[in-house]
Formats: structure tokens, sequence, C-alpha cells
């Protein structure tokens, strides 16, 4: 992460570096002190979220802009926030049903900036 002008900018990064990312059972132990967890697609921590929506926490997820990702299918039951970068071109694809493919959404486009 890099600040431009007081914006956060995603700098570079290495695909597939956290590939084989494990949460351990002291992992589990320390994120269940916290009333919310968040995390994001590229953290590969989706498998905790089930476990940790069941014993009571808000969960939240970002998606970022992978609208295709199964994770739409099988992570969203066990979350409470789930957030997801419209681009222009999906925001222009007018023959993309976005209720197709997420029927669950509500449209809660971010106008700030």
């Amino acid at each position: 992460m890099e600040l431009h002008d007081n914006d956060r900018v995603f700098g570079d990064y290495t695909e597939g570096v956290m590939a084989d990312f494990a949460l351990s059972e002291e992992d589990y132990a320390w994120l269940a002190q916290y009333d919310i967890v968040h995390a994001a697609i590229w953290g590969h921590a989706e498998d905790a979220f089930p476990q940790l929506h069941a014993a009571g926490k808000l969960t939240a997820f970002d998606f970022s802009d992978k609208w295709d990702s199964p994770l739409w299918q099988t992570l969203v039951p066990h979350l409470d926030f789930a957030f997801g970068l419209r681009t222009a071109r999906r925001r222009n694809a007018a023959s993309e049903d976005e209720s197709d493919c997420c029927p669950w959404r509500r449209n809660s486009d971010c106008h700030a900036g």
C-alpha cells in the first residue's frame, strides 16, 4: 500500500504469495477476542468465516473486483457484510444482470469522493 496525496494506492504484489496460508488454532483464538472480523479476497482467510460467524462474530469480506469468484456462492451465507468493487466495465455492461448472479445483493453504491 502506498500513499499518494492522501489516497491509498495499491502497489505491486506477487500473485500466489499467500496461496498456502492457513490460520492456526492460535490464530482462531486471537480472532475470537474481537466482535468483528474482516478480510479481503487476497488474504486467503475465507476458511475461517464459517466458524467465526457460527461463534456469533460479525463478519465482513471484501471481494474487490472478483465478481466471478466462486466465493460469492459459498462464503456469503457466513457473512454479515460483503463488499465488491463495481468497475466501470461492470457498470456499463447492459447485458449483465447482477440479480441473476447475486439475488441477495442490495444496491448500495458508494458515491464518495
